[in-house]
C-alpha cells in the first residue's frame, strides 16, 4: 500500500472502515536505530491530540496497528490542507479572512487546554468537506503541565518559515507567543 502522504517524520494512509467511511491513518516513520523514540514520538502525539476536542481541530478517533506500527486514525479531509484548498478554490476575501478566524478559534482552543501546538503551519491545517479548517499534526505538541512523562521526546523540530525567531535562534521552547507568531505567519500565507 502507498501512502497518500508523507511528512517529515510520517506516512499517511488511507482505509476504508467496515462502514465504507474513507479514514487516514498516521504512521510514524521509524528505523531500527530508532524505535524506542519513535513509539515514545507517537505516545506523545496520540496523548496530546486525545485531549483535543474542537470544531477546528481534527478529530482524532482512536489508534491501530497498521503494518505493524502503531497508527493515529482520523477521519480523511478531501479538501487537502489549507495551502493546497487555497491553491484550487478561488475565494473571495471574507472567505479567507473567515478561514483564518477558525484557525484561529482553534489555536485558542488548544492554549486554553494548556496545549502548545508547536507547528502550526499551513500544511498542518485540513480543511473539511464543508469547508472547515482543521488544525493536526500534534507531533510537536506539548503540555504546558504534563501529567505524563515521554522521556526522549523533546527535540527541537521546526519549520523555519513559520517558526519564531526566538525558537529558531534557541533562546527559547515552544511556547503559546511561538505558535501566535506561528498563526500569523500562516494567516500571512493564507489571506
Amino acid at each position: 500500500m502507498i501512502p497518500f502522504a508523507t511528512g517529515g517524520f510520517a506516512d499517511i494512509f488511507g482505509v476504508r472502515h467496515r462502514n465504507g467511511t474513507l479514514l487516514a491513518v498516521k504512521i510514524p516513520r521509524l528505523s531500527s536505530n530508532d524505535s524506542d523514540d519513535g513509539r515514545k514520538a507517537a505516545a506523545h502525539g496520540i496523548y496530546n491530540w486525545s485531549k483535543c476536542r474542537h470544531p477546528n481541530v481534527h478529530e482524532l478517533l482512536g489508534f491501530a496497528i497498521f503494518h505493524g506500527r502503531i497508527g493515529m486514525v482520523s477521519p480523511y479531509e478531501s479538501n487537502g490542507n489549507v495551502r493546497y484548498y487555497l491553491a484550487t478554490n478561488r475565494l473571495p476575501i471574507e472567505a479567507r479572512l473567515k478561514l483564518c478566524a477558525e484557525i484561529s478559534e482553534g489555536v485558542s482552543y488548544l492554549h486554553g487546554i494548556g496545549i502548545v501546538h508547536g507547528d502550526i503551519k499551513g500544511n498542518n491545517v485540513l480543511i473539511s468537506k464543508h469547508g472547515t479548517p482543521k488544525l493536526t499534526d500534534f507531533d510537536n505538541a506539548e503540555l504546558a503541565e504534563s501529567s505524563l512523562d515521554f522521556t526522549g521526546t523533546g527535540g527541537l523540530i521546526f519549520s523555519p518559515r513559520w517558526t519564531a525567531p526566538e525558537v529558531i535562534l534557541q533562546s527559547t521552547g515552544k511556547t503559546c507567543e511561538s505558535d501566535v507568531y506561528s498563526l500569523g505567519m500562516t494567516i500571512l500565507a493564507s489571506s
